[in-house]
């Protein structure tokens, strides 16, 4: 009785593994579908435009 609870053990972690997998690729997957948010920053101060987030402006070195 002990080797038939064993492959049962073995089994299911086996469909564990693989629906774990299964839910990692589909929220990779959902994640790829979302477009990206590339939209132009502006510096208040000099101006300065970058297409990602920035708390302190590279160029003149202002808080935002």
């Amino acid at each position: 009785m002990g080797l038939v609870r064993k492959g049962d053990n073995e089994k299911q972690r086996k469909r564990m593994a693989i629906q774990s997998m299964k839910d990692h690729m589909e929220s990779r997957a959902a994640a790829e579908r979302i477009p990206l948010q590339n939209e132009e920053k502006l510096c208040k101060k000099c101006g300065f435009k970058a297409r990602y987030p920035f708390i302190r402006c590279p160029e003149c070195n202002q808080m935002q």
